[in-house]
């Protein structure tokens, strides 16, 4: 699996996500010891989609590709982002 590497919208701090091959995501801000660990899919619209809140309701992203080899553009219906993939499991302490 990879990491992906971005700047949370809501709380303006830096995120790291690993996707392991099971289909499981961990997340993780540096400077804190918690890991959150979810469950991520990608759709039959290949967009990459978890479940979020109450009530489970799917969130979905369109993920595209920058001029950088190692960027990526994350985009769903109200906000736009980018994010950087790292090699391998690149989780901070």
């Amino acid at each position: 699996g990879n990491t992906l590497n971005f700047i949370g919208l809501k709380t303006g701090q830096n995120i790291f996500a690993y996707f392991s091959v099971d289909g499981r995501v961990l997340l993780k801000i540096p400077g804190q010891p918690k890991i959150v660990n979810k469950r991520w899919s990608i759709n039959q619209k290949a967009m990459l989609c978890r479940t979020f809140g109450r009530q489970n309701k799917e969130h979905c992203t369109k993920v595209r590709t920058t001029s950088s080899p190692e960027g990526l553009t994350l985009k769903n219906k109200k906000i736009q982002y980018q994010a950087t993939i790292l090699k391998g499991r690149q989780l901070p302490r």
